[in-house]
């Protein structure tokens, strides 16, 4: 495996000399990379391979993510790079959404360890709540619930946009539970 580099403007994108297979991003950017690695590394490639079987050269293949999308999913994927990290939620959140669709396992984990540590940061204990649930990291969503019973005030925190994206019902117990366990209010004339 010998990585080259294609490069567009002042970006190098993942690609490797010797790659049998170029996966094209929906900005037109080539990724030429191994098949033995992708089918490893994610059944979407694998069963994609699978039905592609051709022996004529490096065959292109659209995919439907954006070369920076791509390319930090192969990335992530490919086992002879430092790990990448990430440190802004809307890249994160675009990263781990492909990574699944692509079920690139490895990515996904650890993506998923670094969305924990960013979401945990979030000063809004709905949105964090919110963005664990709805990103589906496990590891998160028990804190931000414990942070959202304990610190959560609508008048202060607001409802965030992240909410959209969660399940009413998940929300509406979440409530439900926090009404249970907080005192009942008195009110006197």
């Amino acid at each position: 495996m010998s990585l080259s580099s294609t490069s567009s403007g002042d970006t190098s994108y993942l690609t490797y000399a010797d790659g049998d297979v170029v996966l094209r991003s929906t900005d037109g950017i080539d990724f030429r990379v191994h098949k033995c690695v992708l089918s490893i590394a994610s059944p979407f490639f694998s069963d994609m391979f699978n039905r592609l079987q051709t022996d004529s050269g490096a065959r292109t293949i659209e995919i439907g993510e954006d070369a920076a999308i791509l390319d930090a999913i192969l990335r992530f994927t490919y086992p002879t790079h430092t790990i990448r990290r990430i440190k802004e939620l809307d890249e994160g959140i675009s990263l781990i959404l492909a990574s699944r669709k692509l079920q690139c396992g490895r990515a996904t984990h650890l993506l998923s360890k670094d969305l924990e540590k960013i979401i945990a940061a979030r000063p809004n204990p709905l949105d964090a709540w919110a963005l664990a649930t709805w990103l589906d990291i496990p590891d998160a969503i028990g804190p931000a619930k414990a942070g959202f019973m304990q610190r959560y005030d609508r008048k202060r925190h607001g409802l965030p946009e992240s909410l959209n994206h969660v399940n009413v019902m998940e929300y509406a117990k979440l409530r439900e539970e926090k009404d249970e366990r907080e005192p009942p209010k008195m009110f006197y004339r």
